[in-house]
């Protein structure tokens, strides 16, 4: 499904996506970090991901509480990356800036 995404590894492009849900994960340093899963991930219209997690920035912040199913567009650099302990490669997007809450 992120075939489409991983053409534009290295790139900042602008992407939209619905917020399903709040997470977070520790770093290196033990540091609790906020995140948020985004479903149905699109650029220019087509979907590049069914879904992708991205670190909530200082700037997501100023969209107040997101709700099940809100729109957000942003800007985002998309990189590879190893999940599942570093056994598996993937594409994601991270530093999302110009981040807006979409109208319907």
């Amino acid at each position: 499904m992120r075939d489409k995404l991983k053409t534009k590894v290295g790139n900042r492009k602008y992407f939209t996506g619905v917020f399903q849900r709040y997470g977070f994960y520790k770093d290196g340093n033990g540091k609790i970090c906020s995140t948020l899963v985004l479903f149905d991930v699109r650029h220019k219209g087509e979907v590049v991901a069914d879904h992708v997690w991205v670190d909530k920035t200082p700037e997501m912040d100023s969209l107040g509480a997101l709700s099940i199913g809100d729109k957000i567009s942003f800007r985002a650099k998309v990189v590879p990356y190893k999940k599942n302990n570093g056994t598996c490669k993937d594409v994601g997007l991270e530093l999302p800036t110009k981040v807006k809450r979409c109208t319907a």
